[in-house]
């Protein structure tokens, strides 16, 4: 028997209006957790190193610095949950949406992402779409 499905989730490719400024509340458990919420357990292609990682759901990571805030830690596929040194974080901005964009995210995380370019029929379930 297939475990259930998981339910749909909807990923919105772009820094949302929410977001910004929970982006530079540092210590702010609340920020953490919604930010967090969004992004966990999606997968991106770094095309720098060439590794594709999962977004740790444990956690985000302040990153100091003059356009610093919070920033997602990739896990990369060897990562057993012991060396959290292998960690890598990236500035939740939009260079790392347009990684998790550009990445296929696994189906069974049942992700359903969309951009800017997508129109709002696009968003509602069942939607007709117009020829």
């Amino acid at each position: 028997q297939k475990p259930p499905a998981a339910r749909k989730r909807l990923f919105r490719g772009w820094l949302e209006e929410w977001e910004q400024p929970l982006l530079k509340k540092r210590g702010c458990a609340v920020a953490e957790a919604r930010l967090l919420e969004k992004y966990r357990g999606l997968v991106l292609h770094d095309i720098d190193d060439g590794i594709t990682y999962t977004i740790y759901d444990g956690n985000l990571e302040w990153s100091r610095g003059k356009g610093g805030g919070w920033s997602v830690l990739g896990m990369p596929p060897e990562y057993d949950g012991t060396d959290d040194n292998v960690l890598e974080p990236y500035l939740i901005n939009d260079s790392l949406i347009e990684m998790l964009v550009e990445t296929e995210q696994p189906e069974e995380l049942n992700v359903k992402v969309i951009t800017n370019s997508t129109t709002d029929e696009d968003e509602s379930e069942g939607a007709s779409s117009e020829d």
